[in-house]
């Protein structure tokens, strides 16, 4: 087996997570030789495969005797070495985990070296509790202390792999040390930014009556709320160019790491936690100044990890719509999931929960990775291994029918990288708003774009996977349909390549002001995607919510109410050219502007959380639909996916899917399924044969954003038609065996799945 492939053929891991405190005591003491080698049985018997241990905290405590760094202080005996034999003997992978920007005690030798905020104190590091924690990369601390060792435990350990933490992700922080003021200055001849762009705000006071959280009320308790009807970020040039030459670091950090450990050991495969995510996106600098931003497959990295859900959350949603993207990449990845609500925590949550996390994972491509805290001394808990043995004899029977599957490309959601970075804040900030003035929640993620475009598809059961901007120019002909929502920063190739697309018949849905500026956030003004929406964009609108009433053609594909519909979100006024328009677009009443004049220091606050209710003046369509070339360009006037993250109206998701039914019709899809809005859906190929998963999930509890999963209600008479050239020869469902009925008439295979428990795979062979 090629070297490079052994991360993917093992589809359960285990990550024992082990930051000591200095003062925490017998670190390790019971890693006897006899109990280190029953725990390890214990984790062959649970159906483990690869274990990741740990050489190097977020302290900055070493877990074995060391010449090149700083053993724990009550460190007991060399973890790493009863680890990484055991694992051998038992024949386990073992895989060594090192934090890398976070750091305890360097303030005393090299306080210079650390992150300098720019009122000169210097923070923590990652979530830890003490300040003057936080390594700067553009320090001498990656060559001076990191590299070396690495090297030192690499030459010193037979390891299969190293699992790097703290690294990419932890170097956002605005630095003002003496390394990145002469660096930046050097290449880019700028200073650096004094302080994180933000949108400017106006105070608005708030007398609260009762607080609906606490009970709690005060008569003379009146509370400044910052708020805006508008989006803009702030970002300016000096920012822009900081986190440009920031993000390149990371290149730099990755093929340094990879350099160091395969001059040592080649063979060795590594990785870095969150590299390679679509929201978090890096890029390739040259003597600090942008050249383009990287593709993941770019990256030095061996495979793709992370824990994407560490504080507890809506594990589901999120292993999907993060597998969905790394699925696109083509190497394997594992995601973690957790015994406890959060990380640094000691309960067992239910078996279901972890069922339906192995299933997701499953679903969407990637292999599993459980995750533990072992005590201070090194033990483990017996009862969560006795969990996790049926939690992997579940994913055990499933993998013959999901390693070395393939996504089928479908519809493409684009999650272009810098994006997720700069441009307007998006339209979610106008939703889940609390008591008080419009705009004043601080829901101002640019990534809502993408996440609530994920979250419908999925509800609405099209199968979707998501693309970087090179990846998805790469892939383009096979996809069934586009959907660009609201990403305001495209390269000039991908407008190119689009246009292209929609000629030789593709299908695209656009939201907002995607492509409005380029890739390094300049504008390049409202046109680029005009010729092919058939539409003229001609003015941003100045109220922060409007309303749409749909035509009849539109509204009765969901059955929906003739009614106006509710957007929040920045509008633009459109005048079609070649494009026919679908829906409306309807200002509020005239009245909540004071006056009569129509910007945000005239815009009155009205009812609780800010709406106003719809008038009768349309100011032009809110959907239009083009036909170009040989395909179809549909265009949205107001993003409705930032909205729907937050607020998920079925409103908006039933218009949406009326508008694709129009795009992308049931009937021409690769795979369609009759199924509730909580069964989730994919399609996977190998060779000739075809894997449809459907996962079940309903999440029973949501508490704060704790979501629990103990019981789950079967779901019966779910249908689901694939379109395949040829008659298959079986169709069974997996991993039972059981034979299924089907029908085969005009090129789709139809089935009839009687009942879903948590997870099913439809196999066509």
């Amino acid at each position: 087996m090629p070297n490079d492939q052994w991360y993917a053929s093992l589809g359960r891991k285990l990550h024992l997570d082990y930051h000591e405190p200095e003062w925490m005591t017998g670190i390790a003491e019971g890693m006897t030789p006899e109990y280190t080698s029953q725990q390890v049985r214990m984790f062959r018997e649970a159906g483990i495969q690869s274990v990741s241990f740990f050489l190097h905290d977020h302290h900055g405590y070493c877990f074995f005797p060391t010449e090149q760094g700083k053993p724990h202080p009550h460190l007991s005996r060399d973890y790493a070495k009863a680890m990484s034999e055991t694992l051998h003997a038992e024949g386990l992978k073992a895989v060594g985990y090192f934090c890398v920007f976070t750091n305890v005690s360097l303030k005393d030798q090299h306080p210079d070296w650390l992150v300098t905020l720019p009122d000169g104190t210097k923070p923590s590091g990652a979530w830890l509790q003490y300040e003057s924690s936080s390594p700067c990369p553009s320090s001498p601390y990656l060559e001076e202390y990191v590299l070396p060792l690495l090297r030192e435990a690499v030459s010193r350990y037979e390891l299969d792999g190293i699992w790097l933490d703290g690294g990419a992700w932890l170097t956002s922080t605005l630095c003002h040390c003496t390394f990145c003021q002469q660096q930046f200055r050097e290449a880019t001849g700028l200073e650096l930014p004094v302080s994180s762009p933000h949108t400017p705000k106006r105070p608005w006071p708030v007398v609260p009556t009762t607080s609906w959280s606490s009970g709690d009320s005060s008569e003379n308790d009146v509370r400044l709320t910052e708020w805006t009807t508008q989006d803009e970020s702030g970002d300016n040039e000096q920012w822009v160019a900081w986190r440009i030459w920031r993000r390149g670091q990371v290149q730099h950090y990755l093929n340094s790491v990879a350099e160091a450990l395969k001059s040592i050991r080649p063979s060795l495969l590594f990785t870095d936690n969150a590299s390679g995510r679509w929201s978090s996106p890096l890029v390739l600098t040259e003597n600090g100044r942008f050249v383009r931003w990287l593709s993941p497959d770019e990256l030095a990295i061996d495979f793709f990890s992370c824990d994407p859900v560490p504080m507890g959350g809506h594990h589901e949603i999120v292993l999907s719509r993060e597998g969905r993207y790394q699925a696109t990449i083509g190497r394997p990845f594992d995601f973690m999931n957790e015994r406890f609500h959060r990380w640094g925590e000691w309960q067992l949550r239910s078996l279901t929960d972890f069922k339906l996390e192995f299933a997701t994972i499953l679903a969407v491509g990637g292999t599993c990775n459980f995750s533990d805290q072992p005590y201070p001394d090194g033990t483990l808990e017996p009862a969560v291994y006795d969990a996790l043995r049926e939690g992997y004899d579940f994913v055990q029977k499933r993998e013959p029918f999901v390693l070395g599957n393939e996504p089928v490309p479908e519809v493409a959601l684009l999650a272009s990288g810098p994006s997720q970075l700069f441009g307007p804040l998006g339209n979610g900030r106008d939703a889940e708003r609390p008591l008080g003035p419009v705009g004043s929640a601080d829901t101002e993620r640019r990534t809502d774009r993408v996440a609530g475009a994920h979250l419908l598809l999925v509800e609405g059961g099209l199968h979707c996977l998501i693309y970087d901007e090179p990846t998805l120019r790469r892939e383009l002909s096979k996809q069934s349909a586009v959907i660009i929502p609201e990403q305001c920063l495209l390269e000039e190739a991908t407008i190119e390549a689009l246009d292209q697309y929609v000629r030789d018949g593709g299908r695209l849905l656009v939201t907002g002001r995607s492509g409005w500026w380029d890739e390094q956030y300049r504008w390049q003004g409202t046109e680029r995607l005009a010729k092919i929406l058939g539409l003229e964009i001609q003015s941003k609108l100045p109220s922060p919510i409007y309303y749409t009433r749909l035509t009849p053609e539109l509204r009765h594909l969901q059955e929906l109410p003739d009614m106006p519909m509710q957007l929040w979100g920045t509008a633009f006024r459109v005048q079609p050219q070649s494009a026919q328009s679908l829906a409306d677009l309807i200002a509020p009443r005239d009245d909540v502007w004071r006056d009569g004049i129509q910007d945000e220091a005239h815009w009155q606050h009205y009812t609780t959380f800010g709406a106003c209710p719809p008038g009768q003046k349309v100011v032009g369509p809110a959907i239009t639909i083009n036909h170009y070339g040989k395909g179809i360009a549909a265009f949205i006037a107001v993003d409705p996916f930032a909205s729907y993250y937050r607020d998920g109206h079925a409103q908006t998701r039933s218009m949406v899917l009326a508008l694709l039914e129009l795009v992308l019709p049931t009937k021409e899809r690769k795979l369609s399924v009759e199924k509730p809005l909580h069964m989730e859906v994919s399609l996977q190929r190998k060779d000739d044969t075809s894997v449809v998963h459907l996962v079940n999930f309903f999440a029973q509890k949501r508490l704060g954003t704790l979501i629990h999963n103990e019981q789950v209600v079967p779901v019966r008479g779910v249908q689901v038609r694939v379109r395949r050239e040829s008659a298959p020869l079986s169709v069974t469902l997996e991993p039972e065996g059981k034979p299924l009925e089907w029908t085969y008439d005009e090129h789709v295979v139809t089935v009839q799945v009687p009942e879903v428990e948590i997870h099913a795979m439809v196999v066509i062979r």
